[in-house]
């Protein structure tokens, strides 16, 4: 079976996601253990349809099914870390007509993947291997969307860390890390080794 390695960090990540939400189960309420747990499920969602793509590869069950999936843990992920930030910042927010206005690129995106077979605007050509993928017009509005979201909420994150502990603490040095270096490998996976059409 190809994609080996990946399966096993894959399943290495779902039981550190299983892991982590027990661990945050037990911490005090708040809208801030919400939008954790909300995250962490959304990357186990993601994680999970990852899983199934390699093992269903070379069945008569199309693995693109899969991807379709998949849309329901990775396209709100930015969102939620923007939420994320903005409750770091203010540790409770109220949800309002703004917030509701900020889904609807999530919910169009949503939609136009699971019935991109009928106009290719997400996905011209899918690929198990992403490097292969020929990503539709509308992919740029999603991709560009989402890493917007996910630098305001990290700026959120930075900002509110480095106030309260200084920017050389070991909190802003970690949350900088853990963020900015898998995104940085993703936005050079999104822009540069795939292919967009337009």
């Amino acid at each position: 079976m190809k994609y080996i390695a990946e399966l096993v960090a894959m399943l290495v990540t779902e039981i550190l996601i299983i892991g982590l939400v027990m661990f945050i189960r037990k911490q005090k309420k708040g809208q801030l253990k919400t939008i954790f747990i909300v995250i962490l499920l959304l990357m186990f969602i993601w994680t999970t349809s990852m899983i199934m793509q390699i093992l269903f590869q070379n069945t008569n069950i199309d693995p693109y099914l899969f991807e379709k999936f998949a849309t329901f843990g990775a396209v709100p992920i930015s969102l939620a870390i923007l939420f994320l930030g903005q409750i770091f910042v203010k540790n409770k927010i109220k949800f309002n007509w703004f917030y509701g206005a900020l889904c609807i690129i999530p919910i169009i995106t949503t939609i136009l993947s699971v019935t991109n077979e009928y106009h290719h605007l997400f996905i011209e050509k899918y690929s198990i291997m992403g490097s292969e993928s020929v990503y539709g017009p509308y992919f740029i509005v999603h991709a560009i969307y989402s890493y917007v979201c996910v630098f305001i909420g990290i700026g959120y994150l930075v900002r509110e860390s480095m106030k309260n502990s200084g920017f050389f603490s070991k909190q802003s040095i970690m949350i900088v890390i853990g963020t900015l270096v898998p995104i940085g490998v993703n936005i050079l996976a999104t822009f540069s080794k795939f292919k967009i059409t337009t």
